[in-house]
């Protein structure tokens, strides 16, 4: 992501995640499915859940889980985009492209922190 023009920012687990975002705006938060403490699902759940505007942060869930389950559980707790894991290059880069409007760093707002939240175990 820094290579992208991210600054970036991680934490270990859903948990943190939530603190995180709770404290600190993001442009992207990248969003691993299997970490101790908290899950992928339970934490996107959570954040769509905050009160303020962290809850439409784009929010894109990360897993090597193949399974059809996995993906839709992530999406239906509020995921923007499941992205496998190991990430292409190519399929982030056309999601980035495709949620540009919501990226402050494309969309020419002064003042706007660019930076993704990367949490994984």
């Amino acid at each position: 992501m820094k290579r992208k023009g991210f600054i970036t920012y991680s934490v270990v687990n859903g948990e943190e995640a939530l603190k995180a975002v709770a404290t600190q705006s993001y442009d992207l938060i990248l969003m691993d499915n299997h970490m101790p403490v908290m899950d992928g699902v339970e934490a996107i759940a959570g954040i769509r859940n905050m009160p303020g505007k962290e809850k439409d942060t784009l929010i894109f869930g990360c897993t090597a889980d193949v399974f059809k389950e996995t993906r839709e559980r992530m999406m239906g707790a509020g995921a923007d985009f499941i992205v496998g894991k190991p990430i292409d290059e190519r399929i982030l880069d056309d999601a980035l492209y495709q949620f540009a409007n919501k990226l402050f760093q494309f969309s020419g707002r002064k003042g706007s922190n660019v930076t993704s939240l990367g949490v994984s175990k």
